[in-house]
């Protein structure tokens, strides 16, 4: 900022709305693929963001790393080369959506317009790969739990008693484990 570079600002503060709109607009969505307790968080992150704030997020990013964090960091990507192409600036320290009212352009208003919008289209982008990751999530889940309970019975011919006992040494067999049973019940 001191250099007069307040684009790379901008879009920070922009994106910083963008996990927790994501959190909350597909915890709203598809209520159906998240716990009670994830939809309640649901429901207040979107505040969190307007403040600037990402914590929100954090409860779903513990619970699933990889699919949260690579959803939520593209709507962020998204949100921020909005920011970059319309050349938004913004030269106080500032987050969230108290930041719109001291942003840096030639249009102002568009500014406005283009700064939340770009939050939105980010967080729209995030939640949309937030349900499709929890879906695949559930999916697996059910396919590995519905396996669980199945048995898979496997044929191999060598098994057979025909194959591996032939009739002679069955009775040898047969007879030794005799005695050894009647040798233990003495």
């Amino acid at each position: 900022m001191a250099e007069g570079v307040l684009m790379p600002y901008c879009a920070f503060a922009s994106i910083k709305m963008v996990s927790a709109f994501g959190v909350t607009f597909a915890t709203k969505f598809r209520k159906d693929l998240f716990t009670p307790e994830e939809r309640e968080v649901g429901n207040s992150t979107w505040l969190l963001g307007l403040a600037g704030i990402t914590e929100g997020a954090i409860p779903f990013m513990m619970a699933d790393p990889i699919r949260v964090i690579i959803s939520l960091c593209t709507g962020s990507a998204v949100c921020g080369a909005i920011v970059a192409m319309f050349n938004i600036g913004l030269d106080v320290p500032g987050a969230g959506i108290f930041s719109i009212f001291v942003l840096t352009a030639d249009n102002i208003p568009l500014a406005m317009i283009v700064w939340f919008g770009a939050a939105v289209i980010g967080a729209i982008i995030s939640a949309v790969l937030l349900v499709i990751t929890r879906k695949q999530k559930l999916a697996k889940a059910n396919r590995r739990n519905s396996m669980a309970n199945q048995v898979h019975i496997v044929p191999h011919m060598h098994w057979d008693r025909e194959w591996y006992f032939q009739p002679k040494n069955q009775s040898y067999i047969t007879k030794q484990y005799g005695r050894n049973i009647r040798n233990v019940r003495k």
